[in-house]
């Protein structure tokens, strides 16, 4: 499957049916273009269908032809009628902060399992580019997911997440190789301004177009930076957790994020608390791999992390802003006691970032889940409404591929859509009952199969 798209064709949703639900039966043509097309092959139509639409459901039907939504009968009567039976489609989901498909070996297992939950685009925000060529080639492939890659991301030496990549995950991934033989390629040592233009250029001819920059507890940065003595280091994972971890200079953030504009590419925060969030912001960052607040291991971490209402404001005032919280990352680390306090507080941020407008997505930062785990984090614990939730799971893949006509089934879209059993966006187990899942008009996932 190519990670470019077509644009050859139009669409158009018409043969309203009448169905005693509660959807609404507007019809969808009326409020998009029609683009008119070439049709090539054979056009397929699919009927009796509850599509969504601008959070609602709309009954109807709409024609496929060469992987693209087209307008009904542009192409002539069609070669096949698919009945849906009054099932929910939708457009797919996106996970905005995906490491499960960094291993050539478990790429045909991840890949199924995210095509069958509905996933069919994935962003992975640090990445080894000589792995990672692999990955995209197996993704050019047709009847798999879609992968956009950030390539090693930038911190200092020794900083998140060199400890924890080089000591704990290349033992999966990066098989015999030292930390010093994955610098400049899973991450990128800066430790002054000269350092800056020649990262920017190695990841710039690596074929980078986003750049990924840690921020870990700055509030700290000199005093966790003297922590780690060459003791440390020689003891291993005492550099990578806990009171050793540390991220970029935060002096160097914003000349940082400068350059990388000046190359034309797009830069990408990991940010662990309120002080890390703010340098992101005023560096003018284009978007934040999480939200201060996945977890918090004691009282002090937990008020590191808390935003106050100028923290929010500032986020609401950068345009353009995409933000994906990764909440459910790790609840494990969490003290107990902190627990419910810190749901509250996770809660109270997206719900008042989603009414003020920012693009949020869903992402889950592991290497065995899934946003899949993201999104049931959000519904159990009230976040958003489950329309809103769906609203945003959809719209995290056109964070993704922001250059493609996805995520909207409609005139001139790619024809990947959901086929569900049960209404998605009332309950939970509906995510649980998807019939089927179509990747540019062909059927890439059948439950009964």
């Amino acid at each position: 499957m190519s990670l470019s798209f077509t644009n050859k064709s139009c669409f158009c949703l018409t043969f309203l049916i009448s169905l005693t639900t509660s959807v609404s039966c507007t019809s969808i043509e009326k409020s998009v273009d029609v683009v008119n097309s070439d049709c090539i092959g054979e056009t397929k139509r699919f009927e009796n269908a509850k599509i969504w639409h601008n959070k609602e459901f709309n009954v109807g039907s709409f024609d496929v032809n060469n992987g693209v939504f087209i307008k009904t009968d542009v192409c002539g009567q069609p070669n096949e009628i698919v009945n849906l039976d009054g099932a929910w489609v939708t457009p797919p989901f996106g996970d905005a902060h995906s490491h499960q498909l960094e291993s050539v070996f478990m790429f045909p297992r991840f890949n199924q399992e995210l095509i069958a939950t509905g996933i069919l685009y994935v962003f992975n925000p640090n990445a080894d580019p000589r792995l990672m060529s692999k990955i995209l080639s197996l993704a050019s492939e047709p009847g798999t997911v879609d992968v956009r890659t950030t390539y090693g991301g930038i911190t200092s030496k020794y900083g998140h997440p060199q400890g924890g990549l080089s000591l704990e995950v290349a033992k999966f991934l990066y098989p015999n190789q030292t930390r010093d033989q994955m610098d400049g390629y899973v991450f990128h040592s800066v430790d002054s301004m000269q350092q800056i233009s020649s990262t920017i250029d190695r990841l710039h001819d690596q074929g980078a177009k986003w750049v990924k920059v840690y921020l870990h507890k700055s509030e700290e940065y000199d005093q966790r930076k003297r922590l780690v003595s060459t003791q440390a280091v020689e003891d291993g994972l005492r550099y990578s957790k806990g009171e050793y971890m540390f991220g970029l200079n935060p002096k160097l953030f914003k000349p940082l994020v400068e350059e990388a504009h000046r190359r034309h590419m797009k830069v990408i925060a990991h940010v662990s608390t309120a002080e890390d969030l703010r340098i992101a912001i005023r560096g003018n960052v284009d978007a934040l791999g999480h939200l201060p607040g996945a977890y918090a291991v004691d009282r002090k971490d937990l008020d590191s992390k808390r935003l106050r209402r100028t923290d929010i404001e500032l986020l609401v005032s950068k345009k353009g802003l995409s933000i994906t919280p990764t909440f459910a990352a790790r609840p494990e680390y969490t003290n107990g006691e902190l627990r419910d306090e810190l749901i509250n507080m996770q809660r109270a941020l997206v719900q008042k970032l989603y009414r003020a407008g920012v693009d949020i997505n869903l992402g889950v930062d592991n290497y065995s889940k899934n946003s899949s785990s993201e999104y049931q984090y959000w519904y159990e614990n009230n976040f958003l409404n489950s329309r809103e939730l769906l609203a945003v799971w959809i719209n995290s893949g056109q964070f993704i591929f922001s250059d493609r006509k996805i995520g909207a089934i409609k005139t001139g879209f790619e024809a990947s859509f959901l086929v569900f059993e049960e209404n998605p966006a009332e309950k939970l187990n509906a995510i649980n009952h998807l019939r089927s899942t179509y990747i540019k008009g062909r059927e890439a996932f059948n439950a009964e199969n």
